[in-house]
């Protein structure tokens, strides 16, 4: 199996970092100030060829706007794991769902993931800035996971690695899984 982990950010703000294992060492891609990100996610995406796309950012809305619930802020997932609403997050919920669907009209299995609890699943408090990167630097050390510098350059690039984190308990069996299907599910 092979994953990517993504930290969704702002389309031209060069927040948005990807993380995938090369041989045996993990590296991260950052976008660049006003390059699309979106682009930038699609050109990666489509030079691997993952199995899986784990992606920080919401990939669909609350079951009210299906005229199936009463909750038009939160969807179950969020609540279960005091994450953002989507609709908050507005534009950038909207780019994640049309990123899913070009996903998934292409092949791709995406998945959306929450770096804050994964980080929480693995390290056990909430760490945030530099702790999370002190963290996730001896984690790997740890798991004796090879990481290049990029992993741990910014707080966005930290998260990519995260998000790939949820891939690997994906893929052994050891995500904890929030929500409801029929709305949407989120892997850490």
């Amino acid at each position: 199996m092979y994953w990517l982990g993504i930290d969704f950010g702002a389309k031209m703000a060069g927040t948005t970092a990807i993380c995938f294992q090369e041989n045996k060492t993990l590296n991260v891609v950052q976008s660049h100030k006003k390059q699309d990100a979106d682009a930038f996610i699609k050109t990666i995406i489509t030079q691997h060829q993952p199995d899986f796309v784990f992606i920080d950012a919401p990939l669909s809305l609350p079951l009210a706007y299906q005229s199936k619930g009463d909750d038009f802020f939160y969807r179950v997932a969020d609540r279960e794991l005091s994450a953002m609403s989507p609709m908050f997050l507005g534009g950038l919920t909207a780019r994640a769902m049309q990123l899913a669907q070009w996903c998934r009209n292409n092949g791709f299995e995406i998945k959306e993931t929450y770096p804050a609890h994964t980080a929480l699943l693995l390290f056990g408090k909430v760490v945030k800035g530099d702790e999370r990167i002190q963290h996730l630097e001896q984690w790997l050390k740890q798991y004796h996971l090879n990481f290049k510098p990029s992993c741990l350059m910014s707080g966005h690039a930290s998260d990519s690695v995260l998000a790939w984190m949820s891939g690997k308990r994906f893929t052994e069996r050891q995500a904890m899984v929030a929500g409801n299907p029929d709305e949407g599910l989120i892997i850490c």
